[in-house]
């Protein structure tokens, strides 16, 4: 908006002068600082990218900035510049296969099957051209050649591989200048960022045995009405010989950000008609009637089924480490008559890593 003000003010300036055409000063632009390669060595060792990661989330940031300018000489009166800014690649790897609306067509392989990268500027995702018209006043007047360029890596598929992503085989991001318009066109080569180092993409999961928790034998005088139930039995979910969680570099400001551990309880039957966070029984004949199973935390907090909950773990970036998750189970009274028989039940625990 303000661009256009500008030359409708000019514009409206030689109409009332009683001109019939509009005609513009001629100028020259140059460039503050010459052609720069910077190299951004990539920041991080290795990563861990979590099974349950969505599609499309950047797992990896990182950031450089790069500083310039643009001086523009108008001779004879006022004048304006077209200014564009536009980013390409060189040393481009192959398009990913997996793209959608801003990331469309702009996310390339790394290497690592299921891991894209691409690169984005301050006006968008590269390759890119942004322009503007700017008025230049009779003298000289500065253009901003500044850009911040981000790295990205993206997780592409549902499952990403173990690999390495190596700086080398990214794309060489090249950010130009170039003027015209009202002044002599020229083009003016900012920078040619290329990518050094190694990253280490961790991608395997826990072992998770199976767990089969003994209930033990009790009598129907064990309970005194519906929401009463037995004492708790002890029981834990193990995660062994896990892979080191490095974290990611997702974040803004490219810090690293641990990896994150959750668990959710899913019923093999279904839950209860009127307690919905306690686990139905399975069928049988003959079988228990009116109880159920309830599950807990190892403080004794009845935990929601059906909902990833936290873990509480704190994983390390120690290769081979192993967890558990300690919990609690107990028979619970869901209707008002208790009937004696074998009282089974069965569920599902997926952990989640991201």
């Amino acid at each position: 908006m303000n661009t256009n003000r500008a030359l409708h003010v000019i514009a409206v300036g030689i109409a009332l002068g009683g001109s019939t055409m509009t005609v513009h000063a001629a100028g020259t632009c140059y460039v503050q600082n010459a052609l720069v390669t910077p190299v951004m060595a990539l920041r991080a060792q290795s990563i861990t990218i979590g099974r349950d990661v969505p599609v499309g989330a950047v797992v990896y940031r990182q950031k450089m900035a790069i500083n310039n300018f643009v001086q523009c000489y108008a001779t004879g009166g006022p004048s304006y510049v077209k200014y564009d800014r536009s980013i390409s690649y060189s040393n481009t790897p192959a398009l990913s296969l997996w793209g959608t609306g801003e990331m469309a067509g702009k996310v390339y392989q790394t290497g690592v099957s299921g891991l894209g990268v691409l690169i984005k500027g301050d006006h968008g995702i590269a390759p890119y051209s942004n322009s503007a018209i700017y008025g230049v006043r009779e003298g000289s007047g500065g253009l901003n050649a500044a850009n911040t360029l981000e790295l990205q890596l993206i997780k592409t598929a549902p499952t990403v591989a173990a690999g390495t992503v190596q700086g080398a085989s990214l794309p060489i991001a090249q950010y130009v200048a170039s003027v015209g318009g009202g002044m002599t066109a020229a083009t003016f080569p900012i920078a040619n960022v290329s990518i050094t180092g190694a990253l280490s993409i961790v991608a395997r999961t826990c072992q998770t045995p199976n767990v089969n928790v003994p209930m033990g034998t009790h009598t129907v005088a064990e309970f005194n009405g519906v929401g009463t139930g037995t004492a708790w039995t002890n029981f834990t979910l193990a995660l062994n010989n896990c892979p080191a969680f490095n974290g990611v570099y997702s974040s803004s400001d490219g810090s690293g950000t641990a990896n994150s551990i959750k668990y959710r309880l899913d019923p093999t039957v279904g839950v209860d008609a009127t307690q919905p966070n306690v686990l139905k029984l399975n069928r049988g004949t003959p079988e228990a009637t009116g109880v159920g199973i309830q599950i807990a935390d190892n403080l004794g907090t009845p935990l929601a089924l059906q909902t990833l909950l936290p873990s509480g773990i704190v994983p390390t970036a120690v290769e081979g480490a192993s967890y558990s998750i300690a919990l609690k189970a107990r028979y619970l009274q869901t209707a008002a008559t208790v009937r004696g028989g074998p009282a089974n039940a069965a569920m599902t625990f997926t952990i989640d890593y991201q």
